[in-house]
């Protein structure tokens, strides 16, 4: 096919170039060829003379027409880039903690570029996330864009993956004349089908962009942590019958719901119950029975155990014994694991270092030995009873004398 072109004095080339595309595109006239450039470049050979328009994957467009032999086109235009990262205030993180039923906040920037083409943001998030439908925002600096004119989002699932998708309009991407920086933010709730103190949970995403290039993956993490909780004597033989109830501070505070979970396969276990699991009517925080116990779903950060019953024949606690959940990473067998430590309190607890998780040991006394986790109620309680016995004695002795003198 042959095209008339009626040329006007001082007209914008780069639009003309761009518009003779578009038509191109839109009417599927098909290419005289397509290379995909290395470090070395690409070349064209054997072309008749006449005029050519040449598309780059970075935007670049060029009208040929000239009838010198051999040209060469450089590509001044640079990939775009993306970053992405967790926002916690002012912090931006590449991976994070959190509780069951935390919403963690995201911010993808693309790093535009001028002359870009076909911009989609592809992100995809690990089943222990769940999106939060509404929440996308586009921005250029503090101006919104408007979505189904400037941008549209296409929502769809992958595996037990989530996935969607920011399509940048390209009546959008040809006003942009610099480089821009496009923000992206959205957020997730955590779940509860959170990996607990594993790999963590990750929400990764990438650009697309040109003839279908794509940037790597950019990924974030987040952390969710457990303890497994053994209930024992003092010569170390497992108790049952004690039940506990988690706070987050040594007196009052909050106390953490959670439900019990008992799973077709494996041993039952106790996590942080979702907002919509309290919201059910008639809800009731469950109670940890110990023996040994595994409570998961936790943020970093310090909890409190708090005995209200003990083993029959034992003594109760009666103050609340300090747990802290830290974010280390160690590797074993070549990935990640989280691990968790706690402090030690007055011998009342033990730690034991696994792969995954710490076991913590809590010991109940029997004796004279008064059930707390270090304080002066023995001392106390010795003390008031060496005085009155010292009173009976004092007593005693007076009456005898009094006896002696009526005699």
């Amino acid at each position: 096919n042959k095209y008339v072109v009626t040329w006007k004095a001082n007209a914008d080339v780069a639009a003309f170039a761009r518009a003779a595309l578009t038509y191109a595109e839109d009417n599927e006239i098909s290419n005289q060829g397509s290379i995909t450039a290395e470090n070395s470049g690409v070349t064209f050979n054997n072309l008749p003379l006449g005029y050519y328009l040449v598309d780059s994957s970075l935007g670049t467009v060029v009208s040929l027409n000239t009838t010198v032999k051999n040209v060469t086109i450089k590509e001044k235009n640079t990939p775009p880039t993306i970053d992405k990262v967790i926002k916690e205030g002012e912090q931006e993180l590449d991976k994070n903690n959190g509780n069951i039923g935390d919403v963690v906040n995201y911010q993808v920037k693309i790093f535009a570029k001028k002359g870009a083409q076909n911009y989609v943001l592809t992100d995809t998030m690990d089943k222990g996330l769940t999106f939060n439908s509404g929440s996308i925002e586009v921005k250029v600096g503090e101006t919104p864009l408007v979505v189904d004119k400037d941008y549209s989002v296409v929502v769809g699932g992958a595996n037990d993956n989530f996935t969607f998708k920011v399509e940048l309009k390209q009546a959008y991407l040809d006003r942009i004349t610099e480089n821009t920086d496009i923000v992206v933010t959205y957020s997730a709730t955590i779940n509860e089908k959170a990996v607990i103190n594993g790999v963590g949970n990750v929400n990764k995403a990438k650009l697309t962009y040109g003839d279908g290039t794509d940037t790597n993956w950019d990924e974030t993490r987040t952390y969710v942590l457990a303890f497994d909780l053994f209930k024992t004597n003092a010569e170390g033989t497992t108790l049952d019958g004690a039940e506990f109830e988690l706070y987050d501070a040594l007196t009052g505070g909050n106390k953490i719901n959670l439900v019990k979970v008992t799973p077709t396969e494996g041993q039952p276990y106790y996590r942080v119950a979702t907002d919509d699991e309290t919201k059910v009517e008639g809800f009731t925080s469950a109670i940890i029975q110990v023996g040994n116990a595994r409570i998961e779903g936790l943020d970093e950060g310090t909890y409190y155990l708090e005995e209200t019953k003990a083993p029959e024949g034992y003594n109760r606690l009666t103050s609340r014994i300090e747990i802290k959940l830290t974010d280390t990473v160690i590797t074993a067998g070549g990935v990640e694991h989280k691990t968790v430590v706690t402090t030690t309190v007055d011998d009342k607890i033990a730690t034991t270092d696994t792969n995954d998780t710490d076991n913590i040991t809590i010991k109940n006394y029997t004796g004279s030995l008064l059930p707390s986790t270090g304080g002066m109620g023995t001392v106390l309680f010795i003390t008031v009873g060496s005085i009155m016995v010292l009173g009976f004695g004092v007593l005693l002795v007076t009456k005898l004398r009094i006896s002696k003198m009526e005699i």
